[in-house]
Protein backbone atom coordinates (compact mmCIF):
# COMPACT_ATOMS: atom_id res chain seq x y z
CA UNK A 1 0.00 0.00 0.00
CA UNK A 2 2.76 2.44 0.87
CA UNK A 3 4.66 1.66 -2.34
CA UNK A 4 1.53 2.14 -4.45
CA UNK A 5 0.80 5.52 -2.83
CA UNK A 6 4.41 6.64 -3.21
CA UNK A 7 4.53 5.68 -6.90
CA UNK A 8 1.24 7.47 -7.59
CA UNK A 9 2.51 10.58 -5.80
CA UNK A 10 5.77 10.63 -7.78
CA UNK A 11 3.98 10.01 -11.05
CA UNK A 12 1.32 12.70 -10.55
CA UNK A 13 3.97 15.19 -9.43
CA UNK A 14 5.84 14.56 -12.69
CA UNK A 15 2.59 14.91 -14.68
CA UNK A 16 1.75 18.25 -13.08
CA UNK A 17 5.23 19.57 -13.81
CA UNK A 18 4.96 18.58 -17.46
CA UNK A 19 1.33 19.44 -18.26
CA UNK A 20 -0.92 22.39 -17.52
CA UNK A 21 -3.60 22.15 -14.80
CA UNK A 22 -6.28 22.62 -17.48
CA UNK A 23 -5.08 19.48 -19.25
CA UNK A 24 -4.58 17.42 -16.07
CA UNK A 25 -8.10 18.26 -14.88
CA UNK A 26 -9.53 16.79 -18.08
CA UNK A 27 -8.02 13.35 -17.35
CA UNK A 28 -10.75 10.98 -16.19
CA UNK A 29 -8.52 8.25 -14.75
CA UNK A 30 -4.86 7.64 -14.06
CA UNK A 31 -3.33 4.15 -13.97
CA UNK A 32 0.02 3.80 -12.20
CA UNK A 33 1.93 0.72 -13.28
CA UNK A 34 3.32 -1.29 -10.40
CA UNK A 35 6.71 -3.06 -10.33
CA UNK A 36 6.57 -6.62 -11.68
CA UNK A 37 6.43 -9.23 -8.94
CA UNK A 38 8.23 -12.59 -8.99
CA UNK A 39 5.24 -14.44 -10.48
CA UNK A 40 4.97 -11.93 -13.33
CA UNK A 41 8.68 -12.16 -14.12
CA UNK A 42 8.50 -15.95 -14.13
CA UNK A 43 5.50 -15.83 -16.48
CA UNK A 44 7.42 -13.56 -18.88
CA UNK A 45 10.34 -15.99 -18.87
CA UNK A 46 8.00 -18.94 -19.50
CA UNK A 47 6.55 -17.12 -22.49
CA UNK A 48 10.00 -16.43 -23.96
CA UNK A 49 11.01 -20.08 -23.57
CA UNK A 50 7.76 -21.18 -25.25
CA UNK A 51 8.41 -18.79 -28.14
CA UNK A 52 11.92 -20.20 -28.54
CA UNK A 53 10.54 -23.75 -28.60
CA UNK A 54 7.90 -22.77 -31.18
CA UNK A 55 10.61 -21.19 -33.33
CA UNK A 56 12.69 -24.38 -33.16
CA UNK A 57 9.65 -26.48 -34.12
CA UNK A 58 8.66 -24.23 -37.02
CA UNK A 59 12.10 -23.35 -38.37
CA UNK A 60 13.83 -26.73 -38.08
CA UNK A 61 10.87 -28.90 -39.09
CA UNK A 62 11.90 -32.56 -39.02
CA UNK A 63 15.18 -31.57 -37.33
CA UNK A 64 13.43 -30.01 -34.32
CA UNK A 65 14.21 -30.93 -30.71
CA UNK A 66 12.79 -30.31 -27.24
CA UNK A 67 14.29 -27.73 -24.89
CA UNK A 68 14.08 -28.62 -21.19
CA UNK A 69 14.78 -25.74 -18.79
CA UNK A 70 14.51 -26.92 -15.14
CA UNK A 71 13.74 -24.65 -12.21
CA UNK A 72 17.37 -24.02 -11.28
CA UNK A 73 18.16 -22.80 -14.79
CA UNK A 74 15.07 -20.59 -14.83
CA UNK A 75 16.21 -19.00 -11.56
CA UNK A 76 19.61 -18.33 -13.16
CA UNK A 77 17.97 -16.55 -16.11
CA UNK A 78 15.71 -14.53 -13.80
CA UNK A 79 18.62 -13.49 -11.58
CA UNK A 80 20.71 -12.42 -14.57
CA UNK A 81 17.91 -10.81 -16.57
CA UNK A 82 15.70 -9.03 -14.06
CA UNK A 83 16.11 -6.41 -11.35
CA UNK A 84 13.97 -4.24 -9.11
CA UNK A 85 15.15 -1.16 -11.04
CA UNK A 86 14.65 -2.32 -14.63
CA UNK A 87 12.12 -5.12 -14.23
CA UNK A 88 12.25 -7.58 -17.16
CA UNK A 89 13.90 -5.22 -19.66
CA UNK A 90 17.12 -7.25 -19.80
CA UNK A 91 15.45 -10.66 -19.72
CA UNK A 92 15.07 -11.04 -23.49
CA UNK A 93 18.73 -10.20 -24.00
CA UNK A 94 19.77 -12.62 -21.26
CA UNK A 95 17.72 -15.45 -22.80
CA UNK A 96 19.25 -14.68 -26.19
CA UNK A 97 22.81 -14.63 -24.85
CA UNK A 98 22.60 -17.53 -22.41
CA UNK A 99 20.13 -19.84 -24.16
CA UNK A 100 19.37 -19.02 -27.80
CA UNK A 101 22.92 -18.33 -28.95
CA UNK A 102 24.50 -21.50 -27.44
CA UNK A 103 21.65 -23.58 -28.89
CA UNK A 104 22.20 -21.96 -32.30
CA UNK A 105 25.89 -22.92 -32.14
CA UNK A 106 25.07 -26.53 -31.27
CA UNK A 107 22.54 -26.76 -34.11
CA UNK A 108 24.87 -25.17 -36.67
CA UNK A 109 27.69 -27.56 -35.71
CA UNK A 110 25.40 -30.61 -35.91
CA UNK A 111 25.64 -31.48 -32.22
CA UNK A 112 21.88 -31.81 -31.63
CA UNK A 113 20.12 -34.74 -33.25
CA UNK A 114 16.57 -34.60 -34.55
CA UNK A 115 14.10 -35.51 -31.80
CA UNK A 116 16.61 -34.91 -29.01
CA UNK A 117 15.69 -33.59 -25.59
CA UNK A 118 18.22 -30.91 -24.67
CA UNK A 119 18.52 -30.20 -20.94
CA UNK A 120 19.71 -26.75 -19.94
CA UNK A 121 21.67 -26.76 -16.66
CA UNK A 122 23.65 -24.30 -14.58
CA UNK A 123 27.41 -24.87 -14.86
CA UNK A 124 29.23 -25.96 -11.67
CA UNK A 125 30.85 -22.51 -11.50
CA UNK A 126 27.36 -20.95 -11.47
CA UNK A 127 28.28 -18.32 -14.05
CA UNK A 128 26.66 -19.77 -17.19
CA UNK A 129 24.30 -22.37 -18.58
CA UNK A 130 25.38 -25.64 -20.16
CA UNK A 131 23.43 -27.93 -22.45
CA UNK A 132 23.46 -31.67 -22.91
CA UNK A 133 21.35 -34.18 -24.80
CA UNK A 134 19.61 -36.50 -22.35
CA UNK A 135 17.37 -38.42 -24.73
CA UNK A 136 16.73 -38.89 -28.43
CA UNK A 137 13.19 -39.83 -29.41
CA UNK A 138 12.31 -41.20 -32.85
CA UNK A 139 10.93 -38.45 -35.07
CA UNK A 140 7.80 -39.38 -37.02
CA UNK A 141 7.90 -38.54 -40.72
CA UNK A 142 6.83 -34.96 -41.22
CA UNK A 143 4.01 -34.60 -43.70
CA UNK A 144 4.00 -31.85 -46.27
CA UNK A 145 1.63 -28.95 -45.48
CA UNK A 146 -1.66 -29.06 -47.38
CA UNK A 147 -2.80 -25.91 -49.18
CA UNK A 148 -6.20 -25.45 -50.83
CA UNK A 149 -6.48 -22.87 -53.65
CA UNK A 150 -9.96 -21.82 -54.79
CA UNK A 151 -10.40 -19.57 -57.84
CA UNK A 152 -12.50 -19.82 -61.00
CA UNK A 153 -9.71 -18.13 -63.00
CA UNK A 154 -8.11 -21.29 -64.36
CA UNK A 155 -4.93 -19.60 -65.57
CA UNK A 156 -4.25 -18.06 -62.16
CA UNK A 157 -5.24 -21.29 -60.45
CA UNK A 158 -2.74 -23.32 -62.48
CA UNK A 159 -0.02 -20.73 -61.95
CA UNK A 160 -0.50 -20.75 -58.17
CA UNK A 161 -0.62 -24.54 -58.12
CA UNK A 162 2.70 -24.74 -59.98
CA UNK A 163 4.25 -22.02 -57.84
CA UNK A 164 3.36 -23.63 -54.53
CA UNK A 165 4.11 -27.20 -55.58
CA UNK A 166 7.76 -26.17 -55.91
CA UNK A 167 7.77 -25.66 -52.12
CA UNK A 168 6.82 -29.34 -51.58
CA UNK A 169 3.35 -28.44 -50.38
CA UNK A 170 0.45 -30.76 -51.14
CA UNK A 171 -1.82 -28.64 -53.31
CA UNK A 172 -5.54 -29.10 -53.86
CA UNK A 173 -7.46 -26.84 -56.24
CA UNK A 174 -11.09 -25.97 -56.76
CA UNK A 175 -13.03 -23.57 -58.98
CA UNK A 176 -16.10 -23.18 -56.76
CA UNK A 177 -17.19 -23.31 -53.14
CA UNK A 178 -18.86 -26.67 -53.75
CA UNK A 179 -15.65 -28.18 -55.14
CA UNK A 180 -13.69 -26.68 -52.25
CA UNK A 181 -15.93 -28.30 -49.63
CA UNK A 182 -15.56 -31.64 -51.39
CA UNK A 183 -11.75 -31.24 -51.44
CA UNK A 184 -11.73 -30.51 -47.71
CA UNK A 185 -13.56 -33.77 -47.05
CA UNK A 186 -10.64 -35.63 -48.66
CA UNK A 187 -7.97 -33.80 -46.61
CA UNK A 188 -8.09 -30.94 -44.15
CA UNK A 189 -5.89 -28.10 -45.46
CA UNK A 190 -3.39 -26.33 -43.24
CA UNK A 191 -4.01 -23.16 -45.25
CA UNK A 192 -6.61 -22.10 -47.82
CA UNK A 193 -6.25 -19.34 -50.42
CA UNK A 194 -9.77 -18.32 -51.45
CA UNK A 195 -10.83 -15.94 -54.19
CA UNK A 196 -13.59 -13.59 -53.06
CA UNK A 197 -15.69 -13.82 -56.23
CA UNK A 198 -16.78 -17.43 -56.75
CA UNK A 199 -19.50 -18.69 -59.10
CA UNK A 200 -21.52 -20.10 -56.17
CA UNK A 201 -20.74 -17.69 -53.33
CA UNK A 202 -17.87 -15.67 -52.00
CA UNK A 203 -14.55 -16.49 -50.37
CA UNK A 204 -15.34 -14.90 -47.00
CA UNK A 205 -18.47 -17.00 -46.50
CA UNK A 206 -16.56 -20.08 -47.63
CA UNK A 207 -13.70 -19.24 -45.28
CA UNK A 208 -16.09 -18.91 -42.33
CA UNK A 209 -17.63 -22.31 -43.16
CA UNK A 210 -14.21 -23.94 -43.43
CA UNK A 211 -13.09 -22.34 -40.17
CA UNK A 212 -16.12 -23.67 -38.32
CA UNK A 213 -15.35 -27.23 -39.44
CA UNK A 214 -11.56 -26.94 -39.18
CA UNK A 215 -10.59 -24.15 -36.73
CA UNK A 216 -6.85 -24.58 -37.30
CA UNK A 217 -7.00 -24.00 -41.07
CA UNK A 218 -5.43 -20.65 -41.94
CA UNK A 219 -7.58 -18.67 -44.39
CA UNK A 220 -6.38 -16.02 -46.88
CA UNK A 221 -8.80 -14.09 -49.11
CA UNK A 222 -7.85 -12.92 -52.63
CA UNK A 223 -9.75 -10.02 -54.15
CA UNK A 224 -9.36 -7.73 -57.13
CA UNK A 225 -11.71 -5.11 -55.68
CA UNK A 226 -12.71 -3.60 -52.36
CA UNK A 227 -14.88 -5.96 -50.35
CA UNK A 228 -18.36 -4.83 -49.28
CA UNK A 229 -18.24 -3.40 -45.72
CA UNK A 230 -20.03 -6.37 -44.17
CA UNK A 231 -17.62 -8.87 -45.74
CA UNK A 232 -14.61 -6.68 -44.90
CA UNK A 233 -15.78 -6.71 -41.27
CA UNK A 234 -16.40 -10.47 -41.31
CA UNK A 235 -12.92 -11.11 -42.72
CA UNK A 236 -11.34 -8.86 -40.11
CA UNK A 237 -13.25 -10.47 -37.23
CA UNK A 238 -12.31 -13.94 -38.46
CA UNK A 239 -8.62 -13.02 -38.85
CA UNK A 240 -8.58 -13.51 -42.64
CA UNK A 241 -5.88 -11.39 -44.31
CA UNK A 242 -6.89 -9.98 -47.70
CA UNK A 243 -4.45 -10.31 -50.59
CA UNK A 244 -5.19 -7.64 -53.20
CA UNK A 245 -4.96 -8.56 -56.87
CA UNK A 246 -2.75 -8.13 -58.79
CA UNK A 247 -0.01 -9.43 -56.50
CA UNK A 248 3.55 -10.63 -56.95
CA UNK A 249 4.55 -14.26 -56.53
CA UNK A 250 6.73 -13.33 -53.55
CA UNK A 251 3.76 -11.64 -51.87
CA UNK A 252 1.52 -14.69 -51.96
CA UNK A 253 4.33 -17.10 -51.03
CA UNK A 254 5.42 -15.00 -48.04
CA UNK A 255 1.84 -14.73 -46.80
CA UNK A 256 1.11 -18.45 -47.15
CA UNK A 257 4.41 -19.36 -45.45
CA UNK A 258 3.48 -17.09 -42.54
CA UNK A 259 0.04 -18.71 -42.26
CA UNK A 260 1.54 -22.21 -42.44
CA UNK A 261 3.89 -21.21 -39.63
CA UNK A 262 0.88 -20.13 -37.59
CA UNK A 263 -0.83 -23.45 -38.36
CA UNK A 264 2.26 -25.39 -37.29
CA UNK A 265 2.43 -23.45 -34.01
CA UNK A 266 -1.27 -24.06 -33.37
CA UNK A 267 -0.85 -27.77 -33.98
CA UNK A 268 1.93 -27.71 -31.41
Amino acid sequence: GELRAKLESIAMSAVRKRFSPEFVNRIDAVVTYQPLDADSLAAILDQQIRELQQHVNTRLGARCFTIEVPEESRRFLLEKGTSSEYGARELKRTVHRSLTQPLATLVASGQIEAGARVRVEVAPEGDRLTMRTVEVCPVPPRRHPAVLIVDDNRDLLRFLEHLMSASQWDIATAESAEQALAAVEARTPDAALLDYMLPDGNGVDLGVRLKRKHPRTQIVIMSGAQLPPEDETAADQSGFPILRKPFLANDVMSLIRARLGAAAAANG
